[in-house]
């Protein structure tokens, strides 16, 4: 699965410059995140008679939008978390919670076969409803540490426990670890893994 970066550039003051286009002047989100040759052809061509605008208008909405350098505007929440702390990073799909984004700053190779890291989970709307059944109102973001070890070819997972957080971070409750030492990874604990890996090699 692609591993990709959150862009620098701010979603919202991206949607004022767009809604601006629809009155005033067309390419200026486009100029702002620094896709000049669009930018300026929606500057002289009302942003594309206006279709354009509002195709980035939903873009933007969908948090799809892109920058120069082909990363995604998101949520300010998502930027909070990557200015406090790590960079988070963009794993891929679970359809049953959500995004998962690995700390970059918690990886540790406790052995040559040992690694633990920390990962974020930005909760979609089957994972918040998940995590409601359990009594838990307004989560947002699940943050668990885990320990994975690799015995003679078979990875395997422990959960060292964790936190689950509302929008802005606060922590609605402590997770404990897990009572099980150690068990087979499943195909998401895989990816992580294997981003986790990757990051330790590349430093």
């Amino acid at each position: 699965m692609q591993v990709q970066e959150v862009s620098p550039y701010n979603r919202k003051l991206a949607l004022i410059f767009c809604l601006l286009g629809l009155f005033f002047i067309g390419g200026l989100h486009r100029l702002y995140v620094r896709r000049w040759l669009s930018g300026f052809l929606y500057f002289f061509t009302f942003g594309l008679l206006g279709l354009g605008t509002i195709f980035d208008l939903i873009q933007l909405y969908r948090e799809k939008f892109e920058d120069n350098h082909g990363l995604r505007l998101e949520h300010i929440a998502r930027k909070r978390w990557d200015q406090k702390n790590a960079i988070w990073r963009y794993v891929g799909w679970s359809v049953a919670a959500g995004r998962y984004f690995i700390n970059r700053e918690n990886i540790r190779k406790v052995s040559p076969n040992e690694i633990t890291c920390s990962y974020l989970v930005e909760l979609n709307s089957f994972g918040s409803r998940h995590v409601e059944a359990q009594g838990l109102r307004n989560a947002y973001y699940v943050i668990t540490d885990v320990h994975f070890e690799n015995r003679s070819g078979e990875l395997f997972v422990s959960y060292l426990g964790g936190s689950i957080r509302d929008v802005k971070g606060n922590i609605i409750i402590e997770t404990p670890p897990s009572e099980l030492d150690l068990a087979p990874v499943d195909s998401m604990d895989q990816v992580i893994y294997e981003a986790a890996q990757k990051q330790s090699f590349s430093e």
